[in-house]
């Protein structure tokens, strides 16, 4: 397999050809940190696979450097865009359990679709800054008034954020919050 990753975190590149190799045999592997040097790789070799991470640096669009007839998987940090020509899409925060299977199924050839591959970890995505906070202080045992007097904001509006993180988790009772934190990986 000949395969080509653009990805300037070098220690998440590191772990993915780590990934890779205990998946597949590999016949050559370029790796390279900008947009302009993977257009450049892409145009001097032949690939079978190219993995790019979306927040790649360089002035080139991503919708260009989809453009190659290989099986194209991109990694998003959080939220992503639909794009043609991509066979899989994955996410910094997938656990490997998460990641081994979809991996796997890709450098097969297979394609997913996008929403197939969103996990657990993606609803976190949903959740403003502000709610995700507010959510790590409820798992830690902060009572409203306590978040609001750390946060400096009025207890309705700490209820109000609970009230949002419920409605778009689905949360019920008491125990779903630990449940969801757990899955999450929030505490």
């Amino acid at each position: 397999m000949r395969i080509l990753i653009g990805m300037d975190h070098e220690l998440l590149r590191y772990g993915l050809i780590q990934l890779i190799k205990d998946i597949r045999d590999i016949e050559y592997m370029v790796t390279v940190n900008t947009k302009e040097a993977f257009l450049k790789s892409s145009r001097k070799y032949e690939f079978d696979v190219v993995i790019l991470h979306v927040d790649l640096p360089g002035a080139t669009s991503i919708e260009t450097l989809v453009n190659i007839d290989a099986i194209t998987i991109i990694i998003y940090q959080q939220t992503y865009k639909e794009l043609p020509r991509v066979n899989g899409v994955l996410f910094e925060r997938m656990s490997l359990d998460e990641l081994m299977p979809i991996m796997q199924r890709l450098l097969k050839g297979g394609r997913l679709e996008q929403a197939n591959v969103q996990t657990p970890n993606d609803v976190i995505h949903e959740l403003t800054r502000r709610e995700e906070e507010i959510f790590r202080m409820k798992l830690e045992g902060y009572s409203v008034r306590d978040s609001a007097t750390f946060l400096a904001i009025s207890p309705k509006t700490v209820e109000n954020h609970r009230r949002n993180i419920r409605k778009k988790l689905n949360i019920v009772k008491n125990e779903e919050w630990v449940q969801w934190g757990k899955k999450l990986r929030l505490f």
